[in-house]
């Protein structure tokens, strides 16, 4: 491969209802057209689109070339012809690279037509395999198109495949989107791969997840319990009052089990008025097996034992009264 900065990538997938038919005047592969702004004026840009080539005459003979706004670039005319009987279908892929953009958004396309008016000549992009014999009938098939801006100085040879470039990025950076091309953010959004460590903000992964910066849990919504109905937990922090008036629970469990062995929920309380009473045992391990009853702004943490199949207590806080 050849090591390439790369500015931008940007995959656009193209889903066909049916495949297009080409005859003797040149139309827009469908698929093929992007509106792109390139990062910088003096980069090389790599166009690759990938398709299927199926007959509809008896020797389909293609012609390809590239425009750019309108404008046929420079030796991008390419020529396929496949002269096989049966089962005439391929997957084949364009690629061309612009030495030159500037910097303003331009559009780029792929244009198609038969080599000659011959019907003989006909064919059709964007479908899958047709036997003759079997009577088996045409399929759309996806295309897919890629642009790759590369750092200005680095050398395409003509023809080469885009999946033989390579790109670099720096070691530990996990790639993302940020919505027009594929990029990386080092400092920010790490990955060990030795030690297999996760880093948020920091390069210096030293546990599982080490995060330099603010971590917040997005609490539930205030919701009302039922004595026979329980908690079920669907957020790390829950915001619970009883339904209708105070309530003591009377389900077994008091709360739903846990999705994974050493889950951890805080459940606090909304209301002084609608309290909720939780009682030692049913699926509940309390401090001393004594009870707690949350009003607002109380607070327990529990931790989910999957062993044992009980949640535990870490602690309570009263914090209203």
């Amino acid at each position: 491969g050849t090591n390439l900065s790369v500015l931008q990538h940007k995959v656009v997938p193209y889903h066909p209802g049916q495949g297009q038919q080409f005859e003797s005047a040149y139309e827009t592969v469908n698929g093929s057209s992007i509106d792109f702004t390139p990062i910088s004026s003096t980069s090389k840009i790599v166009y690759d689109l990938e398709f299927s080539f199926s007959k509809v005459g008896s020797a389909p003979l293609a012609h390809y070339r590239l425009m750019l706004d309108g404008v046929e670039q420079s030796d991008s005319s390419w020529d396929m012809y496949n002269s096989a009987g049966n089962n005439l279908s391929s997957r084949e892929k364009y690629t061309y690279t612009l030495n030159s953009w500037g910097t303003a958004s331009k559009t780029i396309h792929l244009e198609a037509r038969s080599h000659s008016t011959s019907a003989n000549h006909y064919f059709k992009l964007h479908e899958g395999v047709y036997d003759e014999t079997s009577g088996a009938t045409y399929e759309p098939v996806q295309a897919t198109l890629q642009l790759i801006e590369i750092a200005n100085g680095a050398t395409v040879a003509p023809g080469t495949d885009i999946s033989d470039l390579e790109t670099t990025y720096t070691a530990g950076s996990i790639l993302f989107s940020d919505g027009s091309s594929v990029t990386q953010d080092n400092s920010n959004l790490y990955w060990n791969d030795s030690n297999n460590m996760l880093g948020l903000g920091t390069q210096q992964a030293a546990a599982t997840l080490t995060t330099n910066g603010t971590t917040a849990w997005i609490p539930s919504t205030a919701t009302n319990i039922t004595a026979v109905g329980g908690v079920t937990v669907t957020r790390s922090i829950m915001r619970i009052a009883g339904d209708g008036g105070a309530i003591n629970i009377t389900a077994n469990p008091q709360i739903a089990d846990g999705t994974e062995d050493g889950q951890l929920v805080i459940i606090k309380g909304t209301s002084n008025t609608n309290t909720v009473t939780f009682e030692h045992g049913d699926g509940l391990v309390l401090a001393s097996g004594f009870s707690v009853t949350l009003g607002n702004n109380d607070i327990i943490t529990l931790m989910y034992d999957a062993t044992d199949d009980v949640w535990i207590e870490f602690s309570r806080s009263e914090n209203d009264g």
